[in-house]
């Protein structure tokens, strides 16, 4: 990127590194900067179907289901061969509470001569009921039920120095073990509107006032540097009295998380 910010195949390269971190379980940071490096490669070749199926990753992880779905049309009409392209089709349509869509999909894939394909269309024609119902999968046995952590041995007494006459109370006591964060199951949830005002007196933190449906909302965002924004070169601060579309989360610090941030 120094030597040539402007060559789309390093742009794609770094798109790419991201992706490939993100199918690993790393936590992504900067997925506006991915999509933008995206966007420019699809500038240069249009019918780069991988491009198109990282950009739909990359959109369903901001928590943009239809832009991700837009992504995916593409990718699938470009190389309709690929599996893997229509599963995470069918995942973008769950997304977007497309129901019907997503199950003609994932009925084709759950025959898929893959295992892992079709493992992964089972399971999740298995949590779409539970998804449309309740709005999160449903949860496994091993996830339902807390780890019993393994007995600690007592220490053998012929371990123990002879000469010594200190018995085991009087030994250090062990360090628990740091308790996990629980997951954030909460809905993603989606509004057309208008942001009115965006407040970033908390640097790095922000927060949108955002109005629609007759009621307004303050939506925060931990790091405004880090905020997914579609339709825009970056996130802004002096923002005022834009048509907007927000993903977020509800119930948060104030009145929800913010998630992404379309400006129409």
């Amino acid at each position: 990127m120094q030597i040539n910010p402007t060559d789309p195949w390093t742009r794609f390269g770094l798109a790419l590194a991201a992706y490939r971190s993100g199918q690993k379980g790393a936590h992504i940071r900067g997925l506006a900067n991915t999509m933008e490096s995206l966007q420019f490669m699809l500038r240069e070749y249009p019918e780069f179907a991988e491009a198109y199926n990282i950009l739909g990753w990359a959109r369903l992880e901001g928590g943009g289901p239809n832009a991700a779905l837009e992504a995916m049309k593409v990718a699938v009409q470009l190389n309709p061969r690929r599996e893997d392209y229509q599963l995470r089709y069918a995942e973008a349509f769950m997304a977007a509470k497309k129901w019907d869509e997503a199950a003609s999909i994932l009925d084709r894939l759950k025959l898929s001569q893959t295992p892992q394909i079709a493992s992964a269309a089972k399971k999740d024609l298995h949590d779409l009921p539970y998804l449309k119902k309740f709005g999160i999968p449903p949860q496994t046995d091993a996830a339902s039920k807390p780890e019993t952590p393994p007995a600690q041995a007592k220490p053998d007494r012929a371990e123990k120095d002879s000469g010594s006459d200190e018995s085991s109370d009087d030994e250090a006591p062990k360090k628990s073990e740091p308790v996990a964060a629980a997951p954030d199951r909460r809905p993603v949830r989606f509004l057309k509107g208008t942001l009115l005002a965006v407040d970033c007196s908390n640097a790095p933190g922000a927060i949108l006032t955002f109005s629609a449906r007759n009621k307004t909302l303050k939506l925060r965002v931990a790091d405004y540097k880090s905020a997914v924004v579609v339709g825009a070169d970056s996130f802004s601060c002096s923002w005022k009295n834009l048509h907007v579309a927000v993903n977020y989360k509800p119930g948060g610090t104030l009145d929800g998380d913010l998630v992404s941030v379309e400006v129409r």
